[in-house]
């Protein structure tokens, strides 16, 4: 006799990743989201926090972030002088 278990949590991922659509999402996400992580995590070396509680690592987070976005805006504007990152809106 076969006992059948339950599909789990991790069953269904890998249901949904293995998919077409999945294939096509997680692909896009190796190419959106871990180049920031792994530049923050690695090359800036920023891969501890040395703050304790919540907000004040939270906090710390928002500065690696915003050490990286400042970053990428200056790398594009040496690659191309024109380049504005968020136009100036007209009222």
């Amino acid at each position: 006799m076969e006992l059948r278990r339950c599909p789990t949590y991790t069953d269904w991922m890998k249901h949904r990743v293995d998919s077409q659509q999945g294939k096509a999402i997680y692909g896009h996400r190796m190419s959106v989201v871990e180049p920031a992580f792994g530049n923050i995590g690695s090359n800036k070396r920023l891969n501890r926090f040395s703050l304790r509680s919540k907000k004040k690592v939270q906090g710390q987070w928002q500065l690696y972030c915003l050490v990286h976005h400042s970053l990428v805006i200056l790398y594009q504007r040496i690659k191309a002088p024109n380049f504005d990152p968020a136009p100036a809106s007209t009222f």
